[in-house]
Formats: C-alpha cells, sequence, structure tokens
C-alpha cells in the first residue's frame, strides 16, 4: 500500500463501473475499434511468419481448440492462440499506439478478445464494448501512475496497465459482475509486472502480460481473490498522487474518444516523422553528405537506442538506421530490416554521419508545436544543407489513416504473410465489413 493512494476504492471504481458499462452502438469509438481490429489481426500475421515467431510455435504444445493462430490454418485452445498472437502482433512494432497510455494497447487486448469471441461466440459490438473498457482501464492507470514516470523507470506499460486492462475486457465479454472483476483485478495483480530491458524482449513480455490477463479471468471465475490492488504489486509504480474512487469514476466515465495512432511503418513511432519527412524531400545523394543533425522534442529519444543497433529488434528504434535507410532505399518497410541491410557497408557508414539529440524547440520553422517535432539537416562534404521538418505523420490520432489508406495497410500485411509461407485468407479490409 502507498499512503494516500486509494487502491481499494480504485479497484472498486473500475470493477463497478466496467460491470456497468453500454457502449452506445453510434458512439465514435466503435469504428475506432472496429479498424483496431482489423489492423492487429493483419499486423499479426505478417508477424507470424518471422523467424522468431516460427520458433516459438514449434517449442509450444498446442492443444486443439476453437481458437485461430493468425498467419496459419491452425486452431488452438484460448491460452495458446492469446500467447501465440499477442507475441506476433507486437514483433514487428507495427501495431497500434496511444499516446495518452504511452503503450500499445491492442496488441495485448485484441488477442484476447477475439480468441475468447470463438471460444465463447460475441457480437461485434460486444467485442468494442470489451475493448472501449479494457481502453478506459488503462486510461485511469496511466493517469494513476504517472505514465510518464513509469515509462521513465523502463516499465513495460504491456505489462502493467495494458495487462489489466485486458483483464477488464474479458471480464467484461463473460459478463462478470463487479465482485468477480474486484477478484479478477486482484489475481492478476499477484503477478508483478516487469521492466524493459532488451527490445527483443517485447513479443515475449506482451505474450506473457495477454496469457496472464486470460488465467486471471479463469481463476476469478473459480472464486479466487480478494479485494487489494487494482495493478501488480510494484512499489515504483506509484506515482506520489492520489486519486479517489470518484476521480477514478470521472476518468472511467470520460466521453473522450479512444484515439489510436495506426502505424504505416514497422518501427517505433517516434520515427515516423523523421521517415516522412525524408520521403517528401528532395535530399543530396548519400555518398555527398557528410552530416546529418536530427533534433526531436524534449523526451523525444526516450524510446530510441542510444548506440547503434546490433540486432534487428533494435533497428526498429534505431533513428540513424531507419533514417539511414530511408534515404539510401527511398522507402522504409516490412523490407527494410534484415541483418543482411544492418551489416551493408553503405548503410554503416551513413549511419555514423547521423547525430540525434533533444531541443527545447525546433531549430527549424516556427518556434511552436503540438506535442511532437522533427527537424532534420543535412549537410553535404562542400557545405550545401538542406533543412527539414515534421510535426506529424499520417496514421498518428491527430491526422489518421483513411479507410483507403488502412486497407493498403491490409493488403501489404496480406500480400507479406502470403509471401512468407503463412497463410492470410482470414485477414479482410476493413470496407468490406464496415456496416
Amino acid at each position: 500500500m502507498t499512503d494516500g493512494l486509494p487502491e481499494l476504492g480504485l479497484q472498486e471504481a473500475a470493477a463497478e463501473f466496467c460491470a456497468g458499462f453500454e457502449l452506445n452502438p453510434s458512439s465514435p469509438d466503435v469504428s475506432v475499434v472496429r479498424r483496431a481490429f482489423f489492423d492487429t489481426i493483419a499486423v499479426a500475421a505478417a508477424g507470424s511468419t518471422e523467424p522468431s515467431m516460427s520458433a516459438l510455435r514449434e517449442n509450444v504444445d498446442v492443444v486443439e481448440g476453437p481458437c485461430l493462430i493468425y498467419g496459419t490454418d491452425h486452431h488452438a485452445d484460448l491460452l495458446t492462440a492469446v500467447r501465440l498472437n499477442a507475441a506476433a502482433a507486437s514483433v514487428l512494432d507495427l501495431d497500434d499506439t496511444s499516446d495518452e497510455l504511452r503503450g500499445h494497447p491492442s496488441a495485448v487486448m485484441i488477442p484476447v478478445i477475439d480468441a475468447a469471441t470463438q471460444l465463447i461466440g460475441a457480437e461485434p459490438l460486444e467485442q468494442c464494448e470489451a475493448y472501449v473498457v479494457g481502453y478506459r482501464v488503462q486510461r485511469v492507470l496511466a493517469r494513476a501512475v504517472d505514465i510518464d514516470l513509469h515509462r521513465s523507470q523502463r516499465w513495460n506499460t504491456a505489462s502493467t496497465i495494458a495487462r489489466l486492462g485486458a483483464v477488464a475486457a474479458l471480464s467484461k465479454l463473460y459478463g462478470f459482475t463487479a465482485e468477480e472483476m474486484m477478484r479478477a483485478f486482484t489475481v492478476a495483480g499477484w503477478t508483478p509486472g516487469t521492466k524493459l530491458h532488451t527490445h527483443e524482449a517485447i513479443p515475449a513480455q506482451t505474450a506473457i502480460a495477454a496469457t496472464n490477463a486470460v488465467q486471471a479471468v479463469q481463476l476469478a471465475a473459480a472464486g479466487f481473490g480478494g479485494g487489494e490492488a487494482l495493478v501488480p504489486p510494484v512499489p515504483a509504480i506509484w506515482a506520489p498522487r492520489e486519486q479517489t474512487a470518484s476521480a477514478a469514476f470521472a476518468a472511467l466515465r470520460s466521453e473522450q474518444p479512444i484515439m489510436l495512432n495506426i502505424k504505416k511503418y514497422p518501427t517505433c513511432s517516434n520515427l515516423h516523422a523523421a521517415i516522412e519527412c525524408l520521403a517528401s524531400s528532395e535530399l543530396p545523394a548519400a555518398s555527398d553528405i557528410a552530416s546529418i543533425e536530427i533534433c526531436v522534442e524534449p523526451g523525444g529519444t526516450g524510446p530510441l537506442l542510444d548506440h547503434l543497433p546490433a540486432t534487428v529488434s533494435e533497428a526498429r528504434f534505431s533513428m540513424e538506421y531507419v533514417v539511414a535507410g530511408a534515404i539510401l532505399d527511398g522507402r522504409v518497410g516490412l523490407d527494410s530490416f534484415s541483418l543482411d541491410k544492418l551489416r551493408e557497408p553503405a548503410r554503416q557508414a551513413l549511419m555514423q554521419t547521423i547525430c540525434v539529440r533533444e531541443a527545447p524547440v525546433p531549430e527549424t520553422g516556427p518556434g511552436d508545436y503540438d506535442g511532437h517535432f522533427t527537424t532534420i539537416r543535412t549537410t553535404t562534404g562542400d557545405g550545401r544543407t538542406v533543412s527539414l521538418r515534421n510535426d506529424t505523420w499520417a496514421g498518428h490520432a491527430g491526422t489518421p489513416l483513411n479507410l483507403d489508406g488502412l486497407n493498403q495497410k491490409i493488403r501489404w500485411c496480406r500480400e507479406w504473410t502470403a509471401s512468407h509461407g503463412g497463410s492470410a485468407h482470414h485477414l479482410t479490409e476493413e470496407g468490406h465489413l464496415a456496416s
């Protein structure tokens, strides 16, 4: 317990709200969540073709069941499908993100909701309702723990707040009462959250978080659990900030819409503005570039590597690798990340010319900005300079992908899956299912 923080009140508030919540079919959240389902399942299918995912499937004892393993024609029991699909959803770093949650809500929640739907049956609106409940629990937790402090301490939000969101979502789908949800939150709290030590750990931690959510709900249904703490009992998760039960209710009931960033590129989202900045500009030839200076907003380098990448997973979080690739290849896609590309002499040489730092204000263009900015200044050997700036990226919640853009991404994932030995017949473009 942390002095001054009403943990039991927070848990009670969440459980009572979730149990009684009914999603209005006309809510704007419905279309946002539906698109998140299409996007996440497509991304997971593409991710299923990664060598690490093939190895995972080979080392898991698959029990036959009704739940589809994405990217394959195989079905499994609930826990196995959730484990494999959650890992696949996060391995490419192409899954959606949320600015207010500082994390990836769908990679944990959607494999849980979708697999459970195949097991027990649920209407599309019930799936959306479960997701909204889970998202709102994550929103309350993000405010309660001071999410920026939480991330700065290297906690992986998949294993902390997203896991509890998945517990709420599955409990809602199962029709739990408030008391049953209290038990599920408590059981989940018996397993501590984890910190992010390497980027290679992200898919595994996402899979563990999703399966732990399922197990917590299953144990709560069997009568285990009692009211203690809504979040894992890790002292560092609590910021010195009080949140009463009524404040938790207010946050849960907030009509603030769900805002998701749907990614176009399989990299950390903090790199997307740089990718699009370079794509829309005329640059000197790579061989002529002597230096590249990149500035981002305060905190903008937080998720990025502070060294040159040594693995493909690290490359997805490297400004140097992604910018060098965008310049050399003219694009960034699923095929941009491989050990062969990482070891290319020209790419390594260009990466060495890149300096990344944070700045209090943009160094190109107006001094004001709304949340994010990226400036890029290239200098050639003979002193010529090109200065670029971009404050957002296509797919960000503030500049969302339109239906054509989402369908293009789904087609891209479908083609990648099929061309790399996976099964993509279950991938459907959003427009074909829109009501």
